[in-house]
């Protein structure tokens, strides 16, 4: 699974390509990094919140429970 991190990570693709959770977690090369843009964009997109939305909070967690496994 270690190579198909890998590939995920160094493919070329557009912004039109890329799932939600891959565009709001682009950059994210660490544990640390992971962890406080994950706080950050649940603070961001919060139901309770005005611009908050249950969708983007289910890829947020989707996309975060996949890189926690890759990202020491």
């Amino acid at each position: 699974m270690r190579g198909e991190f890998q590939a995920r990570n160094h493919r070329q693709l557009t912004d039109s390509q890329m799932s939600p959770g891959e565009m709001l977690f682009r950059g994210v090369a660490n544990q640390q990094s992971l962890k406080k843009r994950y706080k950050d964009l649940l603070k961001i997109f919060h139901p309770d919140n005005i611009d908050g939305d249950n969708l983007v909070i289910l890829e947020i967690n989707k996309e975060y429970d996949y890189l926690s496994q890759y990202l020491v």
